[in-house]
């Protein structure tokens, strides 16, 4: 192969990226960096108070400005990126664990079994989910591991209402049936002929649970009900700023940008992934 033919391949493999993706990995890219190397990125303490650059709008030397007791917002924000992803990726992993388990063995098994759970789990989605995950905070007290419980609780059942559908497909195809044939038990056909048929719709649907989550421990925060001052996150910044948003914007401007900015990339990211998974769009 030619170099011109190499250097025509290159270009073809780059216009087919897309641009809107491509800045929405770097996004999350860059979120991950401050969750993991907040102490690396942040100019200063987040809870560091002077009370000489109280209120102080964005400059040089505090790019996104100070609040009302000195603290530098920029470094707040960057540590609030620690309490997002780890509720946003603990909350997903724990509704997708929980509703996969309910989902296959509700598939699986049927009868009483089947019905039981799935009354269960139409009693949950019956509830809004955000009124249900402040219920389940309120129960257990405001705290970060709180959080994660309640929010994969209550996003669960979506797992779980897949899961069934996809073991109720998978069951009944002829791989299983001989493989009951030869023996295998109950607990050998789950783990290795249905669950790995069934895990990339699974995989997909956490995807989509993530910008939830994030999205939930923001308004929780923002209600009192999540991480409580002065430990940084985007929620209780939020609220913190709202009764000086005429006079010192940037307080409530930043933190809601990195909320927007996150769950949209991340959203993105999910819509791409659910698109990867169609046989439909792979074959157009």
């Amino acid at each position: 192969m030619t170099r011109d033919k190499k250097r025509a391949r290159r270009w073809a493999w780059i216009k087919r990226i897309n641009p809107l993706l491509a800045v929405s990995m770097l996004v999350v890219v860059v979120t991950l960096a401050a969750a993991i190397l907040p102490g690396v990125l942040a100019p200063y303490n987040p809870e560091r108070m002077d009370l000489r650059e109280r209120s102080k709008s964005p400059s040089a030397s505090h790019m996104f400005g100070t609040d009302q007791f000195g603290r530098d917002v920029l470094s707040r924000v960057i540590y609030g990126a620690q309490v997002s992803i780890y509720v946003g990726l603990l909350a997903s992993v724990l509704a997708s664990i929980t509703g996969a388990a309910i989902g296959l063995i509700a598939g699986f098994y049927g009868r009483w079994i089947d019905a039981w759970l799935m009354r269960v789990v139409d009693i949950m989605l019956a509830f809004p989910s955000i009124l249900l995950a402040l219920l389940l905070v309120a129960i257990l007290g405001p705290s970060l591991n709180s959080l994660v419980i309640s929010i994969g609780i209550t996003y669960s059942p979506r797992m779980a209402r897949l899961a069934r559908a996809g073991t109720l497909t998978v069951k009944t195809e002829a791989y299983v049936e001989a493989a009951r044939a030869i023996g295998a038990g109950n607990t050998r056909i789950l783990a290795r002929h249905i669950l790995p048929n069934i895990v990339g719709p699974l995989l997909v649907q956490a995807s989509m649970i993530l910008p939830i989550a994030i999205l939930v421990e923001a308004t929780l925060s923002f209600l009192g009900l999540g991480v409580q001052p002065p430990t940084p996150s985007w929620g209780n910044m939020l609220n913190a700023g709202r009764a000086s948003m005429e006079v010192a914007p940037w307080l409530t401007i930043f933190p809601g940008l990195a909320i927007s900015v996150l769950v949209i990339s991340v959203n993105l990211l999910g819509d791409a992934a659910q698109d990867w998974a169609n046989p439909r769009l792979h074959r157009r």
